[in-house]
C-alpha cells in the first residue's frame, strides 16, 4: 500500500470519534442520592383553613430548561417563545391534603409540560389557580378543592413575562389576568443598518452611574420591548369562562384589587426608556381605575435613575391598598429629599 495513502485512511479514522456527538455523563455513585434528592416540598393552607396543598419540586434545574431561548431587556429576562420568564420555579407534583382527617388526594394535573406554579387560593379557599408552563404559551388553570377537579382556560393567553399574572377578585368569582393583546401580530424584525446614534444626555447634578445587565441597547430593543411587556388587564369568570377587557394595553408594572374589589390601582410603565438602568427605574403612572376602566386618580412618577446609590426618590412611592379600610390608598414620601447621608 501506498505509505502516503495509508496515512490519510489512518487520520480519518482517529478523527471521527472526536467530531462526534457526545452525551452528558451520570454523576459517580456517590453523588447520585444528592442529585435524585429532592427539596422540602412547598406547602399552602386554604384561607378556610380546611385544605392544605402541596407542591413538589427538582433540586436541580433541568437540562432542557437551561437550553431555552432567552430575551433580555431592560433587566427582564423572558421566554419569547411562551412570553412568559425565562427560567419560572416550577413544581411538577401536587397534592391535596384535607386538615380534618389528614386524607391525601394526588392531583391529576393537565397534560403537556410538567412546569407548574405554586397554586393561589380564592379567598373564599374553594378554588386555586395555577399557571402551567408549556412550551408555546402559559396557560391558565383552576381548580376545585372539595372535589379536586382542575379546569383549564387556554382561550386566555396569557402574559407572564414579568411581574403579577393574575390576581383573584374578592368575591373569589373571577381573576383578573394579564394577557397578550390580540392584535398584537409578530415580532418586530431587527433593521438591516440602525436608523441613527445613540445619544444619551446627562442630567443637571452629578449622580453615580451604576452598571446593570441585560439593559436596552438600541431602539430596535425598545421594541420588543413594547412588544413582549405590552398586556392587556382582562377579567375572567372561572365559572362560564367569559372574558372582559379593562383599560387599553399597557406596560403594567402591578396591578392590585381593591380589598372590596370596586377599584384596580394599576401602575404603568412609560417612554421614554433609559439605556443606562432596568425597567424599574423606568417613568410611570399610579392610576386608580374602576372596573369599567373609569380612571379616578393618576400620579405622575419621572425616571428615577439619578437617585443617589442607597436612596430613595423624592416622588410618592409604595402605593397600595389598606387592608382594613373598603379603598383607601397608603403611600410612601421621603421627607429627607430621598439622601442617605
Amino acid at each position: 500500500m501506498n505509505p502516503l495513502v495509508f496515512i490519510v485512511v489512518l487520520t480519518c479514522l482517529l478523527t471521527v470519534p472526536v467530531g462526534a456527538q457526545q452525551k452528558y455523563l451520570k454523576p459517580p455513585k456517590e453523588a447520585e442520592e444528592l442529585f435524585a434528592s429532592r427539596p422540602m416540598p412547598r406547602v399552602s393552607l386554604s384561607p378556610d383553613g380546611r385544605h392544605l396543598l402541596v407542591a413538589e419540586q427538582y433540586r436541580f434545574r433541568r437540562i432542557e430548561d437551561l437550553a431555552s431561548r432567552v430575551q433580555a431587556l431592560a433587566g427582564i429576562r423572558l421566554n419569547p417563545v411562551n412570553n412568559g420568564p425565562a427560567l419560572p420555579q416550577y413544581y411538577f407534583r401536587m397534592e391535596l391534603r384535607e386538615v380534618a382527617n389528614g386524607a391525601r388526594h394526588q392531583l391529576r394535573l393537565p397534560t403537556g409540560s410538567r412546569r407548574f406554579s405554586l397554586p393561589v387560593w380564592s379567598p373564599d379557599g374553594k378554588h386555586f389557580a395555577f399557571l402551567q408552563y408549556d412550551r408555546a404559551s402559559v396557560i391558565l388553570h383552576v381548580g376545585e378543592a372539595e372535589n379536586r377537579q382542575i379546569k383549564s382556560f387556554p382561550q386566555v393567553r396569557l402574559n407572564a413575562a414579568a411581574g403579577r399574572t393574575f390576581q383573584w377578585l374578592p368575591d373569589s368569582k373571577g381573576l383578573i389576568c394579564q394577557s397578550i393583546p390580540k392584535q398584537r401580530g409578530n415580532p418586530p424584525t431587527p433593521p438591516r443598518a440602525p436608523a441613527g446614534p445613540v445619544v444619551q444626555e446627562t442630567g443637571p447634578k452629578e449622580a453615580p452611574v451604576l452598571t446593570y445587565p441585560d439593559l436596552l441597547q438600541n431602539d430596535h430593543d425598545e421594541k420588543l420591548f413594547d412588544y413582549y411587556l405590552n398586556s392587556q388587564l382582562t377579567l375572567l369568570d372561572v365559572k362560564t369562562g367569559r372574558q372582559k377587557n379593562l383599560g387599553r394595553p399597557s406596560i403594567f408594572s402591578s396591578f392590585d384589587v381593591s380589598p372590596f374589589g370596586r377599584y384596580v390601582l394599576v401602575e404603568r410603565i412609560h417612554p421614554p426608556y433609559s439605556y443606562q438602568s432596568p425597567a424599574q427605574f423606568f417613568p410611570r403612572s399610579t392610576e386608580v381605575w374602576d372596573l369599567k376602566a373609569s380612571v379616578k386618580h393618576v400620579t405622575i412618577q419621572p425616571a428615577t435613575e439619578d437617585v443617589a446609590a442607597g436612596g430613595v426618590p423624592v416622588q410618592p412611592r409604595g402605593h397600595h391598598w389598606r387592608p382594613t379600610g373598603p379603598a383607601t390608598i397608603v403611600w410612601i414620601e421621603a421627607l429627607d429629599g430621598g439622601d442617605p447621608t
